[in-house]
């Protein structure tokens, strides 16, 4: 390893010294700004064409003094850079198969060491009583250089916080369903206020339970006054018309008037402490009065 780690590099700086290049410069600026002046035309164009002429020679002799000076200066930097550059390519090559290696290793061991703290996680959640699922694995305890004592700490304290998150939403799910039998709302109606939880505040749902139980009732006491309408005016066509026969007859439109019937509606009851008698006789008065039931023991 030594060899590759330690270059003995010898260099000399190298130190190239043109005393006319500034004037060199200058001269051709002065051209530049004099042609630019005096713009070549038909008049000038033989001695505009020598000049350019002459002028390319120049240019080239300097561009070749240009490339020599260069070749002299770098002198046999580019073979040597060469090398180099093989020597970091094959070198790199070798620490990319060794890293490739290592990570299918760190990688079992990150998977292997992720495993054990969900049974850890398992089995200090069964303590606290909470669901393991919700404990979030931090990317940190997988380290090499974790402590288990920190992360088990940790665990204990996220397995608390969700205890106690638990224990409040008992609390506010025992507040809304007694709530919700005072209002009368039935079991059934319960849950999407219970579901409600996770996005507003428990005075907020017993509010919307209250305003809902409202807004139940007086949508039912307009269909109930609506009902009571129509039966209402179906007894006056039924009192206003001639009987023919089994039928009775609207005597202005020749039209059958149907007997009025009485507004029906589904209740539901919860009977608690019936004796068998009772229930009996319930049942025989429902079906004197023709009344579809169901009857459900609990």
């Amino acid at each position: 390893m030594n060899e590759i780690e330690v270059l003995d590099v010898k260099v000399t700086p190298a130190q190239v010294f043109v005393p006319n290049l500034d004037d060199v410069v200058s001269h051709v600026d002065e051209m530049l700004a004099s042609y630019e002046a005096t713009p070549v035309n038909a008049k000038t164009y033989r001695e505009a064409k020598a000049v350019r002429a002459d002028l390319n020679k120049a240019i080239k002799r300097i561009s070749d003094v240009r490339k020599d000076t260069k070749k002299k200066v770098i002198g046999n930097w580019d073979e040597i850079e060469k090398k180099m550059m093989q020597a970091e390519k094959a070198g790199k090559s070798v620490s990319d198969n060794i890293g490739a290696q290592l990570k299918v290793l760190d990688d079992k061991a990150k998977a292997d060491r992720e495993e054990t703290i969900k049974r850890e996680i398992t089995k200090i959640a069964s303590e606290y009583g909470v669901d393991p699922s919700q404990v979030k694995i931090d990317p940190k305890w997988l380290n090499k250089s974790a402590n288990w004592n920190d992360t088990e700490r940790a665990i204990r304290s996220e397995c608390e916080v969700l205890r106690q998150f638990a224990e409040m939403r008992e609390l506010q799910i025992k507040e809304i369903e007694n709530h919700a039998e005072k209002l009368g709302i039935r079991p059934e109606g319960v849950g999407g206020y219970i579901g409600q939880l996770g996005t507003k505040g428990l005075d907020d749902i017993k509010a919307n339970m209250s305003r809902d139980v409202q807004l139940a009732k007086a949508r039912f006491a307009a269909k109930k006054a609506e009902e009571e309408a129509a039966y209402q005016q179906a007894l006056e066509r039924e009192k206003q018309a001639t009987k023919v026969g089994s039928k009775l007859v609207d005597e202005s439109t020749g039209e059958v008037v149907m007997p009025a019937e009485e507004i029906r509606h589904d209740y539901q009851y919860t009977f608690k402490g019936l004796t068998e008698k009772q229930k009996n006789y319930m049942e025989y008065t429902f079906n004197q009065w023709n009344v579809s039931f169901s009857v459900q023991k609990f």
